[in-house]
Formats: structure tokens, C-alpha cells, sequence
């Protein structure tokens, strides 16, 4: 999985997609017949916002600035993730956050946490995922380290100018939560985007599941 979020991350950037085309007159969508009624599935799991438990893993409105709209979440980020379920994972989230701007330097960040029963597990499945990834990102030496144990990757460049699209996924682990915190470049943000800027974000979310695993919720 963290193959996944890393070949996602290092996507090309693109300009924002051309205009729709224009709306069907009210006259064809009345005679359109409306469409079946979709096979019923389980609802879906509740945002971070109605699970406040789980919020307090993840990083902020506040930490993440005024301007970033929360743009994606998910629970599929461990469907299929064989080493996830082998760890005994019990649950996992990713949030993804943007700004209306492509001018802002940061844009967007993807915040992604996996939780499991104890420590040693949680260690386990982090080093089994950053190796895998090692084998196919370069890793970033010197970066800042956050957690426990981390790793920072970045997307592969065919010359030595630095970081492809300014891309960094800072990988740690801290307690019995593993985490990841991309953080990426806005596509005509006019200044780089250093490892030190993004590894502040990564720093927040460390510090929030730290703070987090001394309540009795998320507590070892």
C-alpha cells in the first residue's frame, strides 16, 4: 500500500481539468427515465469529524492552515494489504487535504495512519513496507527524523536537481501507529518546497499521535 500512496504522489502534476460541458436541457432530463436504484452496500465508516476518537490521530484544520480544504478521506487505504491484515491491523485512514490555489507552495498533503494491537507489530509492518519502498524511491539522507523509526522518500528524478515536483512522504512510526505524511509542491507555486518546510507537518502528526497514545483510547 505505501507503493500506492507513493506512485500517487509522484503523479504528474496537471492543470485544473477543462470545463464541464453544458448541463442537459430540463426538457431531456425529464424525459430521461431516472436511473436504478443502486444495490444496497454497507453504509460507509463515519468521517474523521462524527469519530473524534480517531480524529485526534490525524493532524488538524489548524495544523495543516486556514486555507487547506479536506478534500478526500478514505478506509480503503489497507483494502487488499496482506501484510495489514497479517499485522493484526485494526484500522486504518487516509486524509488528503488541498489548496484552492496551485500557487501555494504546499499542495496538498496526504495523511494516512495505520493502527495495530501493540507496539511490535506496528514495527513489524513498518519495516516490512519501508523496504519495499527503498527498493523502488530513493530515500532522502539527512531529513529530519520524526517518531520512533522513519523514513523519507521522494519520487525518482532523472537529474540532480532535487526532489521530482518537491514530493516528500515522510514514513514513521511512533507507538503502536504507523503513519505517512506527504507533502508535495504546488505546480506553479513560484519558491521550492524544502524537506524542512514539509517535515514540520510531519513533526505535527508525530507530536498528535504521541499526545494521543497516553489517553486511554489509543494508549498501548
Amino acid at each position: 500500500m505505501l507503493l500506492l500512496l507513493l506512485a500517487s504522489s509522484c503523479a504528474p502534476s496537471a492543470a485544473p481539468p477543462a470545463a464541464a460541458a453544458p448541463a442537459p436541457s430540463i426538457a431531456k432530463l425529464e424525459a430521461t427515465p431516472p436511473p436504478a436504484p443502486a444495490p444496497s452496500a454497507e453504509p460507509p465508516p463515519p468521517a474523521l469529524a462524527e469519530d473524534p476518537a480517531f480524529a485526534t490521530l490525524f493532524l488538524s484544520q489548524e495544523e495543516v492552515g486556514a486555507d487547506m480544504q479536506l478534500a478526500e478521506e478514505s478506509e480503503t487505504v489497507a483494502r487488499r494489504d496482506r501484510a495489514f491484515a497479517a499485522a493484526d491491523g485494526e484500522r486504518a485512514r487516509m486524509a488528503r487535504w488541498v489548496d484552492p490555489s496551485p500557487r501555494e507552495v504546499v499542495q496538498p498533503i496526504t495523511d494516512v495512519r495505520w493502527v495495530f494491537p501493540d507496539e511490535a507489530r506496528a514495527r513489524a509492518y513498518f519495516t516490512a513496507h519501508a523496504a519495499d519502498a527503498l527498493t523502488a524511491y530513493p530515500q532522502i539522507e539527512g531529513a529530519p527524523s520524526v517518531g520512533a523509526e522513519s523514513r523519507v522518500l521522494t519520487c525518482p528524478a532523472a537529474d540532480d536537481t532535487g526532489p521530482l515536483q518537491g514530493m516528500y512522504m515522510f514514513y514513521f512510526r511512533v507507538g503502536r501507529v504507523v503513519a505517512s505524511v506527504s507533502v508535495s509542491r504546488g505546480y506553479k507555486a513560484p519558491e521550492p518546497l524544502t524537506s524542512a518546510r514539509a517535515a514540520e507537518y510531519a513533526r505535527r502528526a508525530a507530536e498528535r499521535i504521541e499526545r494521543a497514545q497516553t489517553t486511554r483510547e489509543w494508549g498501548p
